[in-house]
C-alpha cells in the first residue's frame, strides 16, 4: 500500500461514515474507549492522523489495548502476532532537506516530506506480551481532578477569555475568545471542551500559527478551519482526559468536509497535521516540569 492508497482508504471510511449520518469517527472511542491516545510500544503517543486512523481501529475491532506494534517489536518483547491477524496501516513522514546551488553560486536549501506507510498490531492481537499492554490504562483522573487540570490548562495559554451571551467563538480583530458564563454549560466537561476548541482557533492567528488571514473567511475557509479546530481540541481533550464538548453547530460543517475529502483524500490528513500543529502549541504555553 502507498501512502496514496492509505490516503484513499482513510478518507473512504470517514466519508462512508459521516454519509451514514454518524459522528466523525474520531468522536466513537470517547463512548466505546474512554478517549485515550494511541499508544506507541514505548507509551508515546501517536500523534496527527495516526490517531484518528488507530482510534477509528480499535472502535472499529473492540480492541481494549491502547499499545500498538509492529510485528518486529512484539517478538522483541517476548510476544507474537497470532495467526491470521490483520495489520492496520499508519502513516510515516520524514522530513527531507536538500540542498541546492544556484548558478551565481548561493547556496540554498529545499524542504520537503517523504511519506511511507508502515503497518501496526494492536497488542490485544498479540500473545505473550508483558501484562502492561494487554489491557486499556486505569483512567489518570476523576472528575474533580480532571477539571482542575483543564482549567489549568486552559489558564496557562494567558488568552483572553470573557465570559458572556450564549454563543461561543473566537474574534481575530481583538485577539479574544468569548464563552457563555460557566453556569449555562450543563456539565464541567463541556465548559472546558469548549473553551479548547475555542482555543484552538485562537492558535491560528498570524502572530501565532498564521492559519486565519483575513476577519472575514469565505465559507470554504471557515469550514476549513473548523475541522483544524475540531481535531485540535478532540486532540487535546483526550491528551488531558477529558470528554470534547458536543459538536452543536459544528456538525453544519459536516456537510462541506464530506465533499472536500471527496474532492481530495488528503483534506483530512492535512487538516490533522495542521490541528496536531495546533495542539503542539497549546502544549508547549504550558509550565515546564
Amino acid at each position: 500500500m502507498t501512502a496514496k492508497d492509505l490516503y484513499t482508504e482513510v478518507t473512504s471510511q470517514i466519508v462512508n461514515a459521516l454519509e451514514a449520518g454518524n459522528l466523525p469517527p474520531w468522536r466513537k472511542p470517547w463512548v466505546a474507549g474512554g478517549g485515550f491516545l494511541p499508544l506507541r510500544h514505548s507509551g508515546v503517543a501517536y500523534r496527527g492522523v495516526n490517531t484518528i486512523i488507530l482510534w477509528i481501529q480499535a472502535e472499529l475491532m473492540g480492541y481494549a489495548s491502547s499499545t500498538w506494534l509492529t510485528f518486529k517489536q512484539a517478538i522483541e518483547y517476548g510476544g507474537c502476532v497470532k495467526k491470521g491477524e490483520k495489520s492496520t496501516a499508519i502513516l510515516w513522514c520524514e522530513p527531507i532537506t536538500k540542498k541546492d546551488t544556484a548558478d551565481d553560486g548561493t547556496e540554498g536549501e529545499e524542504r520537503f516530506w517523504i511519506s511511507k506507510v508502515y503497518r501496526v498490531f494492536n497488542a490485544d492481537q498479540c500473545s505473550g506480551l508483558p501484562e502492561k499492554f494487554q489491557t486499556k490504562p486505569e483512567h489518570p483522573l476523576d472528575p474533580s481532578q480532571r477539571i482542575e487540570h483543564a482549567d489549568t490548562f486552559i489558564k496557562n495559554t494567558a488568552a483572553v477569555i470573557k465570559h458572556a451571551g450564549g454563543s461561543a467563538y473566537y474574534r481575530p480583530s481583538d485577539d479574544t475568545i468569548t464563552l457563555p458564563p460557566f453556569e449555562s454549560f450543563e456539565s464541567p466537561e463541556g465548559y472546558a471542551g469548549t473553551a479548547l476548541h475555542e482555543l484552538s482557533h485562537w492558535t491560528g492567528a498570524m502572530h501565532r500559527l498564521g492559519r486565519i488571514k483575513c476577519e472575514k473567511p469565505t465559507k470554504d475557509e471557515y469550514a476549513r478551519e473548523e475541522i483544524v479546530a475540531e481535531l485540535s481540541s478532540v486532540f487535546v481533550c483526550a491528551a488531558l482526559g477529558i470528554a470534547p464538548a458536543d459538536m452543536g453547530e459544528h456538525a453544519a460543517y459536516i456537510k462541506h468536509w464530506v465533499a472536500a475529502m471527496k474532492e481530495d483524500p488528503k483534506y483530512l490528513f492535512s487538516a490533522a497535521s495542521k490541528a496536531q500543529a495546533s495542539a503542539d502549541y497549546l502544549f508547549g504555553l504550558q509550565p515546564k516540569d
